[in-house]
Parts: C-alpha cells; sequence; structure tokens
C-alpha cells in the first residue's frame, strides 16, 4: 500500500506544479483583452482663467471598437467647458449620436459610432477631447475629473462587459495665480 502511495505522489506534484505554471499564461490572456480607458494627462496644474485640454484615450486590447458612450463628471464652479472635439477612436467620420454639456451639474456625455466594417483589434486612440476653461474666480485646491460611466461596442455590437474596463482619472491642481511686483523709477 505503501508503495502506491509513493508512486502516485510524484504524479500529484506534476499535476500541481503544472497548473502553478500555467497561472501565468492564463492571466495574460485574459489581460489581452482588458479594456484601458484612461484621462491624459492624469495631472495637471492650473491657474485661474486658464485653458487646458483633457482626452479620453482607449486603449482596446483585442478588441475592435464599434461606439462607445463616454459620461464625465467635473465641478460646475472651478470649470467651464469650451468644447468637446470628436478623436480618432471611431475612423475618420465617425457617427455622433449624442454630444452633449451640463454646465449645472458638471457632465460632459457623448456617444460616437464607427461608420462601416470594424476590424479588430481596433488601435488605440482618443475617444474625445475636452477644452476646459478655469474660471476666474476658481477657488484654489485639488479637483477631480472622473469618467463616471463608459460603455463600449465591440466589432459585433455587442457590449465589452465592464470587468473588462480600466478607467482612470484625473487630478486637476488650481494654483494661486503668478504675482508679478513693477518697480517704477522717480
Amino acid at each position: 500500500m505503501r508503495k502506491a502511495d509513493a508512486r502516485r505522489l510524484p504524479n500529484i506534484s506534476l499535476i500541481i506544479i503544472i497548473t502553478l505554471l500555467s497561472i501565468p499564461l492564463l492571466l495574460n490572456v485574459a489581460s489581452a483583452s482588458e479594456v484601458f480607458v484612461s484621462l491624459n494627462p492624469n495631472h495637471i496644474e492650473v491657474f485661474p482663467g486658464d485653458i487646458f485640454e483633457l482626452s479620453i484615450r482607449v486603449d482596446p486590447g483585442s478588441y475592435g471598437i464599434s461606439g462607445g458612450e463616454v459620461v464625465l463628471s467635473f465641478d460646475p464652479q472651478q470649470f467651464n467647458v469650451l468644447d468637446i472635439e470628436v478623436g480618432d477612436l471611431f475612423g475618420a467620420d465617425p457617427l455622433v449620436g449624442i454630444k452633449e454639456i451640463d454646465e449645472t451639474n458638471g457632465v460632459v456625455r457623448c456617444a460616437i459610432a464607427r461608420k462601416g466594417k470594424t476590424i479588430p483589434p481596433t488601435p488605440e486612440g482618443t475617444f474625445i477631447t475636452i477644452e476646459f476653461k478655469v474660471k476666474d474666480e476658481a477657488s484654489l485646491g485639488k479637483y477631480e475629473i472622473r469618467i463616471v460611466k463608459v460603455g463600449l461596442a465591440d466589432e459585433n455590437f455587442r457590449d465589452i462587459p465592464q470587468s473588462e474596463i480600466s478607467i482612470t482619472k484625473t487630478e486637476v491642481h488650481v494654483r494661486q495665480p503668478r504675482t508679478t511686483t513693477t518697480t517704477t523709477k522717480t
């Protein structure tokens, strides 16, 4: 009985070792399909009255991206949105379904789709670029601009699961205005 147990032990050990060695391979396959949605830059320093841009970038991994919707929030007491420009993620002539700015609640919403066939993987690209203005009366401090919702459709117009989408935010630091001193000769 003990000899049989002794022969099984190497087999069980071999199975455990093979299983443990295959885990990194499985993790690489899973991460290849992960979609990264980021606000760029992720940190910015500005002054009251400044104008700055943030881009929502998408790295689709192995997916083809046929369409998407994004909702972004910002502090309407500190910032105004001046413009929204559609990026290159959906090709040269995308269909813009929604392009809204809600200054009262501090929300930007855009829904865009590609015209024509989507061939995976879609190259990394810009969903939209938003131009902000720091209000002249903005309070000094750190403010978060973040993506509160993102939905993406793959090359077959199926929703990409939220569990496969990673999202980042941006921190905007409003600094004290530059002061200049002038001297006059008498």
